[in-house]
């Protein structure tokens, strides 16, 4: 009969570790009762998910960027028609993930440099009408489903 000692692989699953049975298996003669310990063991034992470890990094990660990185002031000349310029040079371009357009069209009207109605254009023209239609007048919920295909995937 073997020991069995803990080790953790690469990918951080802890695995027990039987020496002999490894020996025996470079021979061929590992015992079934051993081999389908070791598999059993790794299939259930994860390491421990801790709730609050993801969310304590995320906090971290926007301590730091607060902390580090200022927006400045929009420049004095930019105006709404230098705006209207912009969106359209944008809006004639194709876009793969077109978020980071749909952000900076949304900050130009929380910046009153664009009138709703040309939000609404925009978002239509970048998106489609009716998604576009829906980013700009619909609830919370009718907005994230206008962007959803765009969202990162959770892990």
């Amino acid at each position: 009969m073997s020991s069995l000692r803990p080790t953790r692989g690469r990918d951080g699953l802890e695995r027990n570790d039987d020496s002999s049975a490894r020996r025996g298996a470079d021979q061929g003669v590992v015992g079934v009762e051993e081999a389908e310990q070791h598999q059993n063991t790794d299939r259930t034992r994860r390491p421990e998910r801790r709730s609050g470890s993801v969310d304590k990094e995320i906090e971290a990660l926007f301590k730091k960027v607060d902390a580090d990185w200022h927006l400045g002031p929009l420049p004095a000349s930019l105006t709404a028609e230098s705006v209207l310029n912009r969106l359209r040079g944008l809006i004639g371009e194709t876009h793969e993930n077109p978020l980071p357009v749909l952000a900076e069209v949304r900050m130009y009207q929380t910046r009153g440099l664009l009138q709703d109605a040309h939000l609404a254009t925009a978002y239509q023209k970048l998106i489609g009408e009716a998604e576009g239609t829906q980013l700009a007048k619909g609830s919370e919920e009718e907005k994230k489903k206008a962007i959803e295909k765009w969202l990162p995937t959770e892990f």
